[in-house]
């Protein structure tokens, strides 16, 4: 009934409003941008709302007559405890930080890097192994002996994903080499080059790759953010309204918000440095302002103000792909199908190149790119075809719906310039909030057998402590959490204090489900002896081993682990088939030979050939 009901409602959708088409409206002015974004912002809930678009009408194949480049602000809305006075003066130098739009900037500095020393005689390309380049780290037994800069910039070395160290934070004194010895022993989930799998942890070993290229051409030391400041920011003349999240002082980026039940909330300031030292993989901060100057720089392949700033080859080389995107697993992208003047409009995200994803829209190629920095929800859009870059970003609430609201923004905008009829108009959509189900009352245990110290190979120790007569655990530099048992007394909640107390408090991180707040205690002879930590990776949660007391007996056998997890010959078959994991449960997809999935396609077929009659009688052809 569902299926036909389906039906039923896209042969109406089609057949009113595919037939009473009207004449493309064209974005004739910016007030026309203004209102758009002052009711997506309003609607939306969000705090405060950067954008930036330029469109450069080179070569007369867009709809418009003149290059717009527009930059703006909307913001803030007086919101939480928070007094108008002590609210930060907004203007369009105001910065959002964008998280993993942050990714393309490395990839063509790498690649620059790269040139400038092959043009001094040097071997090195986006192919040379990473012991080749960073000979200085130990690649003996590792997982990254094998791999390309090409592949770190690509995301298909097939290591699995953890998340859990940005955030919670990694301890002070952690270097980008420490970072990438920790991205060296990743377990496998897939046979490098043969998947794409989103990895932020190994994508930041590129950020080291920069400062090794970069001491080779300088000849000193010089750090990613430098690399950045002096290659980019400086001869863009944006230095003073873009910086790195660690690095920034507070009254120059738009204050962060959560929602809790749809209200907002401050977010302390101190999340900046939970990306510390992973900049490379996400901490570039900007302005509306600054970024509209970005992105004439990158629709001029590397050319600003006259000057060949970095070379058309880098920024074109950075836009092809290399690695499609299945939609299955970590970070898998698909197709949307969107009704239009001219039938069904394709709008697909195909294929990861270097720090761009790459797809098309209504037959125009376009690289872009999200981020996410905690609080932070951003969106970049190029169309290198017809020279038009959209980029939106929001200081909170960061809640899911977001980003499928900028999308359509960006597609809006895209339709307007083109001279389409653009089909997305739903700039408000509710996000989900945060609902508490009741569980009674806790567990009591016996809290002295769960507290000691933990200790894993990769990711360092973990505490759990009794405090007041309750259970709690501390990880990196900012992780402090109670610890709840409900219904079991081996698989416990956790509930985050301090910074961080958005992890399980707010409408966007609660109900995220790929943030798994479970703790697991694997109990033996009246005491735990592995501790399972979800959060840092639901497919392949890392396993803590007790750290025996100095003179403690040695514990019996039974309670011993041979098997690490990240030695697990079974680790190849976690992406063998679709996988949605819920707490500590995880739910295995119908295989495409059940009976259900072949009613499902069935439907389909019927719903296609239904489309295409209705189309025929609309536009007098079929597809």
């Amino acid at each position: 009934m569902r299926n036909l009901a389906l039906i039923y409602g896209l042969f109406l959708l089609i057949w009113t409003d595919g037939c009473l088409s009207v004449l493309a409206r064209l974005l004739t002015s910016t007030a026309e941008l203004d209102d758009l974004l002052d009711r997506a912002q309003r609607c939306n809930n969000i705090p405060a709302l950067g954008f930036a678009v330029t469109a450069l009408n080179q070569d007369g194949k867009t709809a418009f007559s003149k290059d717009l480049i527009y930059a703006r602000t909307y913001g803030p809305k007086p919101v939480g405890p928070v007094p108008p006075s002590a609210a930060t003066p907004m203007s369009n130098r105001t910065m959002y930080c964008v998280g993993s739009i942050t990714k393309h900037v490395t990839a063509i500095l790498v690649l620059h890097l790269l040139e400038l020393l092959q043009s001094r005689g040097h071997n090195y390309t986006v192919k040379s192994l990473l012991p080749d380049i960073l000979p200085s780290l130990d690649f003996a037994g590792s997982t990254l002996r094998d791999v390309t800069i090409e592949d770190i910039l690509s995301h298909r070395t097939g290591l699995a994903e953890y998340f859990g160290p940005f955030l919670v934070g990694n301890p002070l004194n952690t270097s980008r080499a420490d970072l990438a010895d920790m991205a060296a022993h990743l377990p496998r989930v897939h046979r490098n080059r043969e998947a794409y799998l989103y990895n932020n942890l190994v994508f930041n070993v590129a950020g080291l790759v920069a400062e090794t290229l970069g001491e080779k051409f300088i000849n000193a030391t010089v750090p990613w953010e430098m690399l950045v400041k002096e290659f980019f920011l400086r001869p863009l003349g944006i230095s003073a309204s873009a910086g790195f999240a660690d690095y920034l002082e507070v009254n120059r980026v738009a204050r962060p918000f959560m929602s809790v039940n749809g209200k907002h909330r401050p977010v302390d300031h101190k999340i900046m440095q939970l990306i510390t030292p992973a900049g490379a993989a996400g901490s570039l901060c900007l302005s509306p302002e600054a970024m509209a100057v970005w992105m004439q720089f990158v629709l001029n392949r590397g050319r600003f103000a006259g000057v060949q700033v970095v070379s058309v080859k880098a920024v074109e080389e950075s836009w092809q792909p290399r690695i499609l995107q299945v939609v299955q697993g970590n970070g898998g992208r698909g197709a949307d199908a969107m009704r239009g003047t001219e039938g069904l409009i394709s709008s697909v995200r195909r294929a990861y190149a270097l720090g761009w994803g790459t797809g098309t829209y209504r037959g125009f190629d376009y690289v872009g790119h999200g981020g996410g920095f905690y609080s932070y929800l951003s969106l970049l859009t190029v169309f290198p075809e017809v020279n038009i870059s959209i980029f939106t970003s929001t200081s909170g609430p960061a809640t899911a719906n977001l980003k499928s609201v900028m999308r359509r923004i960006h597609l809006n905008i895209f339709d307007r310039l083109m001279g389409y009829r653009s089909t997305h108009h739903k700039f408000c959509e509710p996000p989900a909030v945060l609902v508490e189900t009741p569980r009674g009352a806790e567990r009591q245990l016996n809290q002295e057998e769960y507290t000691g110290n933990y200790s894993h190979p990769t990711f360092g120790n973990l505490t759990v402590s009794s405090k007041k007569g309750k259970l709690y655990m501390e990880i990196g530099r900012f992780g402090n959490a109670s610890i709840h048992c409900w219904r079991s007394i081996s698989s416990c909640e956790l509930r985050f204090h301090g910074i961080l107390w958005w992890i399980s408090g707010s409408d966007a991180f609660y109900t995220d489900r790929d943030t798994n707040r479970t703790i697991i205690f694997q109990l033996c002879r009246n005491h735990v002896r592995n501790v399972t930590l979800p959060l840092f990776s639901t497919d392949v949660p890392p396993v803590f081993h007790l750290i025996e007391p100095e003179g403690s007996p040695p514990p019996p056998p039974e309670c011993v682990s041979s098997v690490h997890p990240a030695e697990d010959d079974r680790r190849f078959e976690l992406h063998q088939h679709r996988r949605h994991c819920y707490g500590s449960q995880c739910l295995k997809l119908p295989d495409i030979s059940s009976t259900a999935v072949k009613i499902d396609w069935f439907f389909s077929v019927i719903s296609f050939l239904i489309l295409s009659v209705v189309f025929h009688h609309c536009h007098g052809q079929w597809w």
